[in-house]
């Protein structure tokens, strides 16, 4: 018998089919139905069941002539399908969004806390929805199951763990008068700490740092530019956990690149013991790195040469130089030279110390991935610490 449609029914999720017992003295076609294993967990029709089977009563359109014996096929509320949408999708990605949402704003950028107010998010959403399944005045026999619902929130967990992080913000740049005579200072140290959501900002060299270089990383025979030059402002982990603020200057070609690098690196929470200028240590390259501080720009040429070191140009960065030192080698393996002489004891590449830079640590990667070279792969001099650009 050819299937008639049935319409305004409120117990089904979708269009299903089924056998018409006996047409109600309103004119509503009682319909038996085969049960889905669903129904086991839905909980939601107050009809009959039994044997497998379930009852229900439709409303038979105008003009239609049904019988008890018919087959026929029923058909859905729209209303009854857009709240089936909103158990199923909006809630869950609700909670998602707020839990994502409130454990950035309080804990970023610690992740695994970030995870956890997620899945707690995740969690209540779980709770609602099903309170929202129980109050059948609300929703009645959308087809939603615990099992259903406990899968898609299971399912938006993985997703949500196995995306790769990405930078929050953006670093943030100032730009200088058009005649460059009073740059934008950045922002004071306990401001810069204060801003939870900014993690670096780099603006061209202001002239209290210029000052602070002068004669030392910026000598008066500097042949660069200052305005190739520009200052970066960045939060790191030290080795004792905390957070610090840090200072670099780069050439405007990099400044970005190193930005991005280490606003990935504080996510991580991927620990610096030092960074500062190296005017610090009177641009004295030995004495910072003895003291294990990550530094990048100074005007000088390439030890023991005359030719500019790409750290003269603003191209090149040494990050914890103390546990990864410039090694030189003879050609049978054995050691020549390690500058400085203070860092010999660490001239050997354990991999399982975290301080120690190679080819499977994180800070490598970054650096690699946006077009640097690192100094460990060179031949006969390995430069563990360094990591230089190219502009050619």
């Amino acid at each position: 018998m050819t299937e008639s449609p049935l319409i305004d029914n409120d117990k089904l999720f979708q269009s299903e089919t089924g056998t018409v017992v006996k047409i109600t003295p309103l004119g509503k076609a009682v319909v038996r139905l085969s049960r889905t294993k669903a129904c086991e967990f839905c909980g939601q029709c107050s009809v009959s069941k039994e044997d497998g089977m379930m009852e229900l009563t439709a409303d038979v359109p105008e003009g239609e002539s049904i019988s008890a014996g018919d087959t026929v096929k029923i058909s859905k509320k729209p209303k009854v399908q857009t709240r089936a949408i909103l158990l199923l999708l909006i809630t869950p990605l609700i909670g998602l969004l707020l839990g994502v949402g409130i454990g950035y704003l309080l804990f970023a950028p610690k992740e695994p806390l970030m995870a956890l107010t997620a899945l707690l998010g995740l969690i209540l959403a779980f709770i609602t929805s099903t309170i929202l399944i129980r109050m059948k005045k609300w929703h009645k026999g959308a087809g939603l199951t615990v099992k259903k619902l406990s899968t898609l929130i299971l399912i938006s967990a993985l997703i949500l763990c196995s995306c790769k992080k990405s930078p929050a913000v953006q670093p943030l740049r100032a730009e200088p008068d058009a005649e460059y005579t009073n740059p934008m200072p950045v922002l004071p140290n306990e401001e810069f700490m204060n801003q939870k959501q900014i993690f670096c900002e780099y603006i061209p060299v202001p002239d209290s740092v210029l000052e602070r270089m002068k004669g030392k990383s910026f000598p008066n025979n500097c042949e660069i530019d200052r305005r190739e030059l520009e200052y970066l402002k960045v939060k790191y982990y030290g080795f004792d956990g905390e957070i610090h603020i840090g200072e670099l200057v780069l050439n405007e070609k990099v400044a970005n690149k190193v930005a991005w690098i280490f606003v990935e690196l504080f996510q991580s929470q991927y620990q610096i013991e030092k960074i500062k200028l190296i005017d610090e240590y009177d641009a004295n390259d030995d004495a910072s790195m003895t003291d294990n501080n990550t530094s990048a720009f100074c005007y000088r040429t390439i030890a023991g040469r005359k030719k500019l070191s790409k750290h003269a140009l603003g191209l090149a960065i040494d990050i914890n130089p103390l546990y990864n030192p410039c090694v030189t080698y003879n050609e049978d393996g054995s050691i020549k030279k390690v500058e400085p002489e203070a860092v010999r004891p660490y001239r050997e590449r354990d991999a399982s110390d975290p301080r120690r830079i190679t080819k499977d640590s994180e800070i490598y990667k970054l650096f690699i991935e946006n077009g640097f070279i690192w100094g460990g792969d060179w031949n006969s001099l390995k430069d563990y610490q360094h990591f230089e650009y190219s502009l050619e």
